[in-house]
C-alpha cells in the first residue's frame, strides 16, 4: 500500500483542526446532524440484525433527539461509524489507541475472512465463522481460526499479507474516516451558516417591511391630523372673520346713528335760526347763501331723512325737520328775487309759493299756507 505523503497529511490535519473548531462553534447540533447521517446510511443493517446493537442504536437516537450527547455518546458514535462493509468492520476492530499484536492478528484474520468471502467459492472455515459475522465478541478467541487458515496456503498467504500491513491499513482507514467525518462536519457547518444567513435575511426583510408599514401608517395619520388641523383653522378663521364683520357693522351702525343725530341737531338749529329772521334778511340770506349753502343743506336733509328711515323706520323727528325746512325754503323762495337751487322734491313742496307769486299774492300773508 502506498504511504501517504506529507502534503496530504498536512491537508488532513488542517481539515481536522477546522472541523474541531466547527464542532466547538456549533456544538451538539453538528454532532446530532452527523450522527443522523451515519446511522441512517451505514448502520441501519447492523441495527436490524443484532438486538444489542439495535438497543444501543435506539438509545443513541433518544439521546440525539433530546440533544444530550456526552463523551460516552461520542465513543458510541466512534464505535459504530467504522462499520460500513466487511473491510470497514475489519478495520474497526483495530485497537484505536495501541495496536498490539493480538489486536493486529484479530484485524488481519477479519480482513482475510473478508477476502475469502469475496472469492467465488465463498468457503469460510468453520473455526472462522464467528469472524465472518458482522459482530465479533471480544471474548472469542482467534487462535482456532488462525490455525484453520494455516492449513490452506491461499488463506494463510492472504492472512500474512494483511498482518504485514495491518498497521498501515488501520492508520490509513482511520485517517480516511476522519477526513470523511471532517468533510461532513464542514459541509454541515456551511449548510448551517447558509441557513442562518437566510433566516437572518428573512428576518431583516420582515423587520424592514414592518418598519415601512409603520412609517406609512404614521405618515397617513400625520397627514390626516394635518388636514383636520387645517380644516379647524379655516373654520376658526371664518368664525373670527364673521365676528369681526358683525362688530364692524354694529360699530358703523352706531356711528351712523350718532352722525345722523348730530347732523339733524345742527340742521334743526340752522333752520330754527333762519326761521326767526325777518323777510328782508331772509331775502338777503337767500341771495348770498342759497346756491352755496341752502341748496346742499336741503339736499342733505332729504338724504339724511331717507337714511334714517332705512336705519330704524322712525321718521317722526325727520318729518318735523323736513316740515320746518320746507317752510323755510318757501319763505326764502318767496322773499328772494331768484329761486334757490332746490331738488325736485323741495320744488314740488314749494310750488304753491311760485304760483302765488305769479298771481301777485301779497307777501304779508301768513306762512306756511294752509
Amino acid at each position: 500500500m502506498r504511504p501517504i505523503s506529507g502534503q496530504v497529511l498536512t491537508s488532513l490535519l488542517l481539515v481536522a483542526c477546522l472541523c474541531l473548531h466547527t464542532v466547538n462553534a456549533f456544538g451538539l447540533s453538528t454532532l446530532n446532524a452527523l450522527t443522523s447521517r451515519i446511522f441512517s446510511s451505514s448502520n441501519s443493517e447492523v441495527a436490524a440484525v443484532d438486538p444489542a446493537v439495535r438497543a444501543s442504536f435506539e438509545e443513541f437516537e433518544v439521546l440525539k433527539s433530546e440533544g444530550l450527547l456526552t463523551k460516552s455518546d461520542i465513543a458510541l458514535l466512534d464505535k459504530y461509524s467504522y462499520r460500513s462493509g466487511c473491510f470497514g468492520l475489519a478495520v474497526s476492530r483495530c485497537d484505536k489507541h495501541v495496536l498490539n499484536e493480538k489486536a493486529q492478528q484479530r484485524a488481519a484474520v477479519s480482513m482475510a475472512i473478508c477476502e475469502i468471502q469475496s472469492a467465488s467459492d465463498n468457503i469460510v472455515p468453520a473455526e472462522c465463522a464467528s469472524f465472518a459475522s458482522e459482530h465479533v465478541h471480544e471474548g472469542v478467541s482467534h487462535n482456532e481460526c488462525l490455525n484453520a487458515l494455516a492449513r490452506t496456503d491461499r488463506y494463510w498467504t492472504s492472512y500474512s499479507g494483511y498482518h504485514r500491513e495491518i498497521t498501515q491499513l488501520c492508520d490509513a482507514y482511520r485517517r480516511s474516516h476522519i477526513t470523511e467525518l471532517s468533510l461532513d462536519m464542514l459541509q454541515f457547518a456551511m449548510r448551517q451558516q447558509e441557513a442562518a444567513l437566510k433566516h437572518a435575511n428573512a428576518s431583516n426583510a420582515a423587520w424592514r417591511e414592518e418598519q415601512l408599514n409603520l412609517m406609512a401608517n404614521l405618515s397617513a395619520a400625520q397627514l390626516q391630523a394635518l388636514a383636520n388641523t387645517q380644516a379647524s383653522a379655516q373654520a376658526s378663521t371664518a368664525v373670527v372673520q364673521q365676528r369681526a364683520e358683525d362688530e364692524i357693522a354694529r360699530a358703523v351702525a352706531i356711528h351712523e346713528h350718532r352722525l345722523a343725530d348730530a347732523a339733524q341737531s345742527v340742521i334743526a338749529q340752522v333752520v330754527a335760526r333762519l326761521s326767526g329772521l325777518p323777510d328782508e334778511l331772509l331775502s338777503e340770506v337767500a341771495v348770498r347763501l342759497g346756491p352755496e349753502v341752502l341748496s346742499p343743506l336741503f339736499a342733505r336733509t332729504e338724504v339724511l331723512g331717507d337714511r334714517l328711515g332705512e336705519l330704524d323706520g322712525q321718521l317722526t323727528t325727520t318729518t318735523e325737520v323736513r316740515a320746518r325746512v320746507s317752510f323755510l325754503a318757501m319763505r326764502l323762495t318767496r322773499c328772494s328775487d331768484r329761486p334757490v337751487n332746490l331738488s325736485r322734491h323741495w320744488r314740488s313742496r314749494i310750488s304753491p309759493c311760485h304760483a302765488r307769486r305769479t298771481q301777485n299774492i301779497s307777501p304779508s300773508r301768513s306762512w306756511p299756507p294752509t
